[in-house]
């Protein structure tokens, strides 16, 4: 299963299929991507409800930059230009998911110390940022809600919107930075970065997880050489 692999397989094996989008502007090679992942897609543990509603704003993103890309290409409107666009953004954001949303932060910051022998400092860092990036959320939700309480509302004008947007966003940004300040002395109390770590889960590169990075790299090329056998490859700065 995916889902059980080394956090850096699967990003690994993520990063290789978005090379090969980003080196591609035709749309063979973005179907053929598209279609790789959504066959691994059960292997991954993601639920197809919770798969498409993250979807739908990434479906909803490419429709639009398809459409005016295409409206607006070099030598007047091509549908062409605009399907492969919009077929390349999805494919993009399709794959990040599938790599993203399996991954709990916990193991690719052990897989970041153990294995790609990051900083322990660095990494349990950007962990602890992320595990307070929900907090922000439920920061701003409440901030929204104390202020429609006191009848705080731009109405129909767009410069009290802006004026009122500003303010929660100092507001919320002051609310961060006291946060992180917090976390960060904890942390340095803690005495994270002072010396030699040990690990309550050891992490390594196992055999099925080399193979589903090698996986990756074979599917990127495999989708390059179809589109080039059928004549439909386009280099990016061809």
């Amino acid at each position: 299963m995916i889902v059980r692999a080394n956090p850096l397989a699967r990003i690994g094996a993520a990063l290789a299929l978005m090379a090969a989008l980003f080196v591609s502007l035709d749309a063979v090679t973005a179907i053929l991507i598209i279609a790789l992942d959504l066959a691994i897609a059960p292997l991954t543990g993601i639920r197809a409800r919770r798969l498409a509603i993250r979807a739908a704003p990434l479906l909803a993103v490419a429709a639009v930059i398809g459409l005016s890309n295409g409206l607006v290409a070099a030598g007047g409107p091509s549908a062409d230009i605009g399907l492969a666009l919009g077929l390349r953004v999805f494919a993009v954001g399709l794959t990040g998911l599938l790599a993203v949303l399996p991954t709990d932060p916990t193991d690719l910051a052990d897989a970041l110390i153990q294995d790609m022998r990051v900083s322990p400092r660095l990494a349990l860092s950007t962990l602890a940022s992320l595990r307070l990036a929900p907090l922000v959320a439920d920061d701003w939700r409440t901030l929204g809600l104390a202020r429609r309480a006191r009848g705080l509302d731009a109405g129909r004008s767009p410069r009290r919107w802006l004026l009122l947007f500003g303010s929660a966003l100092v507001t919320l940004l002051t609310s961060a930075i006291r946060r992180a300040t917090r976390l960060a002395t904890a942390m340095d109390a803690r005495g994270l970065g002072s010396g030699p770590r040990s690990f309550a889960r050891p992490v390594v590169m196992r055999p099925a997880d080399w193979g589903l990075l090698f996986a990756g790299i074979a599917a990127a090329g495999s989708a390059l050489a179809i589109s080039l056998a059928l004549g439909q490859w386009r280099f990016l700065l061809g």
